[in-house]
């Protein structure tokens, strides 16, 4: 059924599951540590977290004797592109086993923010669900009784059944505003994907609250993965030319694009930063810094921890933000059954 969808609402599962990506990139980190080769360490992890995937270890093989490196067989098992450049990062600095430690902290980062969402909202869509159920049974039973009622009095006005009805309809109207808004978010996204990365980042910094997200999230990658080649010992151009050149962050290699044409120009890297929109504001002050102490790579390490943190800290307000929100949604839904059940008791206590 999936292949009648719209290919923006299509979603392709990985080979390697979610859940256990993170482990799979830990153990693997951990055995090339231990001395283990590339094909061995894969070979080793195989049979415990890919066993569901009939002939893979046979796929996997072949893509190693056709020559494929480390980011295109995690690629082909479904790992994440910001993951593939952090790996990419790595191996260019020469500490590849830190990277994929680094990656797996990431993975069990997202896991732990997806789990406590989960927890957040379970509560408040069950009672949402409990609320649809009772709204369907007001409808089917308490609605008809009481138009037979109003019929048998002879009444030509039913005001209050035409509100009722309509009150309690509540939950089928959000829903259908919350499938209305994930579809245009869909759209969106399918949209923006196909511009080229400069009208993307226009196109993005448009809507406030994502222009934000994106300032930290582009802020982070930058400053992390520029500071972690600067430390492995690669100059500032050739650094840049590295992230210009990755192909798993277009954002990324853009903004590097960027800054390599004003430093071609004689211009400092704080300067370019400075004339560039789309990373915060902390980027300047912490890169400045590092030109005058001359540690710039680790300057921009600690900035890009510091954006981690801080992006952390946003998502732990969001979450706390969303159950008092469904709670107040699930509150008007109970308000409004209120309403429509006493409106036309009301008007027949009146007649009465």
């Amino acid at each position: 059924m999936g292949k009648y969808l719209p290919i923006f609402l299509r979603r392709h599962k990985p080979l390697l599951p979610y859940k256990v990506q993170a482990s799979f990139i830990e153990k693997f980190g951990a055995l090339l540590q231990d001395g283990y080769s590339f094909g061995d360490a894969v070979s080793m992890l195989i049979p415990h977290h890919l066993q569901h995937i009939d002939n893979i270890q046979v796929l996997i093989e072949d893509q190693l004797r056709e020559g494929k490196s480390l980011e295109d067989v995690l690629r082909f098992l479904g790992i994440d592109e910001q993951y593939l450049m952090t790996l990419f990062v790595a191996q260019q600095s020469g500490s590849l086993v830190e990277g994929l430690f680094l990656i797996a902290k990431m993975m069990k980062n997202k896991a732990k923010s997806k789990e406590q969402l989960i927890k957040l909202a379970s509560y408040p869509l069950f009672l949402f669900l409990f609320l649809i159920i009772l709204f369907v049974c007001f409808r089917q039973f308490f609605l008809p009784n009481m138009k037979e009622m109003f019929n048998r009095r002879g009444s030509e006005s039913q005001l209050e059944l035409k509100i009722s009805s309509i009150l309690l309809h509540l939950p089928d109207y959000l829903i259908v505003l919350l499938i209305l808004g994930i579809c245009i978010a869909l759209f969106f996204k399918h949209y923006a994907e196909k511009k080229k990365a400069g009208e993307r980042l226009l196109l993005y910094y448009k809507i406030p609250f994502l222009k934000r997200i994106l300032q930290l999230q582009l802020t982070k990658q930058l400053a992390f993965e520029l500071g972690s080649l600067l430390e492995g010992g690669l100059s500032l151009q050739n650094a840049l030319s590295l992230l210009k050149q990755q192909p798993h962050q277009q954002l990324v290699a853009y903004n590097a694009d960027l800054f390599l044409k004003e430093i071609a120009q004689g211009e400092a890297l704080s300067d370019a930063i400075l004339l560039n929109r789309y990373v915060d504001s902390a980027f300047y002050s912490f890169v400045i810094h590092g030109e005058q102490s001359g540690n710039l790579g680790k300057e921009l390490l600690i900035l890009g921890e510091f954006m981690e943190e801080r992006m952390g800290n946003r998502v732990e307000i969001a979450l706390q933000i969303m159950q008092p929100i469904l709670f107040c949604v699930i509150a008007l839904c109970i308000l409004g059954a209120y309403i429509s059940i006493m409106l036309p008791m009301y008007d027949m206590i009146n007649y009465v």
